[in-house]
């Protein structure tokens, strides 16, 4: 299990997490189901279900969509 949390320094807690830029998450999850991965807002769970495949294309996906949205950031 694991969540993706765009915020400046360390996420210890509650407060934390408030730091949190909710359009570029948003915006994350656009991405990543264009390119074929649904994420919600929650965590992410991985299953015993998902095969070697289903997780290449998942990490393909993230790694496009952070380009993206840092390809965003710089322009």
């Amino acid at each position: 299990m694991f969540d993706i949390v765009f915020a400046g320094g360390d996420i210890a807690n509650y407060r934390d997490m408030m730091r949190a830029d909710g359009d570029k998450l948003r915006r994350m999850n656009k991405l990543l189901l264009e390119r074929g991965v649904i994420k919600g807002e929650g965590k992410i769970y991985i299953s015993l279900a998902h095969t070697d495949a289903d997780i290449d294309q998942a990490l393909k996906a993230f790694d496009g969509a952070l380009g993206e949205l840092k390809r965003a950031r710089a322009a």
